[in-house]
């Protein structure tokens, strides 16, 4: 898991620069962007996906308790200290 500042205050326009970004680079989009998420694979890396949420609506929707890692936790403690942005984002890569 990662946390990303794209330099874009709003969650949405952080989840639209992050996805302008990949396609630039050979990502496709698997699903549609769903509001403040998005899921992208590979196309030159077999089996490679991002999940993209704002780290907004994550917490909204699931609470920091449902990360497995305490250093999952830490890492978005510390982000959301560091950058005065909402637009944050938390991307987990598989694999």
């Amino acid at each position: 898991m990662l946390v990303l500042d794209v330099g874009v205050v709003e969650p949405r326009g952080a989840i639209e620069k992050a996805r302008k970004l990949l396609l630039e680079r050979g990502w496709k989009i698997d699903l549609p962007v769903k509001g403040e998420e998005l899921y992208m694979s590979s196309r030159g890396r077999q089996g490679a996906e991002l999940l993209i949420f704002s780290v907004r609506s994550y917490v909204q929707e699931w609470g920091l308790e449902s990360l497995e890692a305490p250093s999952e936790v830490k890492a978005i403690k510390e982000a959301r200290q560091m950058s005065s942005s909402d637009g944050l984002l938390l991307v987990h890569v598989q694999p």
